[in-house]
């Protein structure tokens, strides 16, 4: 991912604000964001310990919805019952709708 474009040694005052790694540190981690910022903005975070961190960051945070993936890949027919459910589901509202529709311009 790249970085803050002017921000040339890790030392130099970055732009947080341009830098699509602290646009996720925001997302992800809003409450270390405010230290992360004044950081970056005084020289002391260079991109790529940031970077470093925000992997950490967002492992955290993408685990549990990785191990619901993996749960859900070992179970195919779970999947497609659901799959099927929600089909059903569908086709019952469209059906409901439809019916509104077609009487509303009274071809019903």
């Amino acid at each position: 991912m790249f970085t803050d474009p002017v921000k040339i040694r890790k030392d130099d005052p970055g732009h947080p604000d341009e830098c699509p790694v602290y646009a996720y540190h925001l997302a992800y981690s809003p409450e270390t964001a405010p230290q992360i910022k004044e950081d970056c903005e005084a020289g002391r975070l260079g991109c790529v310990p940031h970077k470093q961190q925000l992997a950490g960051i967002l492992i955290e945070a993408l685990g549990p919805f990785w191990e619901r993936r993996a749960a859900l890949a070992a179970d195919p027919d779970r999947v497609e019952a659901a799959l099927q459910e929600g089909a059903r589901r569908a086709r019952e509202k469209t059906s409901q709708t439809m019916d509104l529709v077609w009487r509303a311009i009274k071809l019903r």
